[in-house]
């Protein structure tokens, strides 16, 4: 059972973001980039929640949770409840260790994209809105207007927005497991793909 755990942890983490390697790719795997280190990176990052795997075999779902949010430096109590709200609707013999570990982990990894996610969402907004410049200011664009043109681009599964969100999420593993270059790189490539996102928000 642990093993079968290990492997569904990896592909949690991996799915719809790695290509292997040092490779990054954007959730439709359409363009990739590559990141030197970066796959060391993921792998310490998939060692991190793999480490204690054995309190959810044991049912000790809370103290995993807290003592991996800890590490992360994320408050667990938001997504050990939004996880409760999830099982509860389950019976008790679908509560395996898969299901457990799938809900739990989804939980924990969309709160961290979500996180990375808006701290560069708000970097396109200030590039966006400091391009316009007075032009911003004769049409009143909104911070509305800009998020509602960035949603559509991202319900559209726009390559550079894809590709921008796995790379913030990249970007908070490299904090997470202490790798000043990988962080150093993917904030270049960061730079690099949200000026594309300006750009076209700007056409538009």
């Amino acid at each position: 059972m642990q093993s079968e755990i290990l492997e569904l942890i990896d592909y949690l983490v991996r799915g719809q973001f790695s290509k292997g390697g040092d490779f990054i790719t954007d959730r439709m795997k359409k363009q990739r980039v590559q990141v030197r280190y970066a796959g060391r990176i993921i792998q310490g990052f998939i060692d991190l929640l793999a480490e204690n795997i054995q309190d959810i075999l044991t049912g000790a779902y809370e103290k995993y949770l807290v003592n991996l949010c800890s590490a992360l430096n994320i408050d667990s109590e938001k997504i050990l409840q939004a996880y409760l709200k999830k099982s509860a609707v389950l019976e008790a013999a679908d509560m395996t260790p898969p299901i457990v570990v799938t809900s739990l982990l989804g939980e924990l990894l969309g709160t961290i994209r979500e996180r990375a996610f808006n701290e560069t969402l708000q970097e396109i907004k200030n590039r966006f809105k400091k391009r316009r410049g007075d032009l911003d200011r004769e049409e009143g664009i909104s911070d509305v207007k800009v998020d509602d043109r960035i949603a559509e681009l991202f319900q559209r599964n726009d390559d550079n927005i894809s590709l921008l969100y796995n790379l913030s999420f990249l970007e908070f593993l490299a904090g997470t497991i202490h790798s000043p270059k990988v962080k150093r790189t993917t904030k270049i490539l960061l730079g690099k793909y949200i000026n594309r996102v300006v750009e076209t928000l700007s056409n538009n």
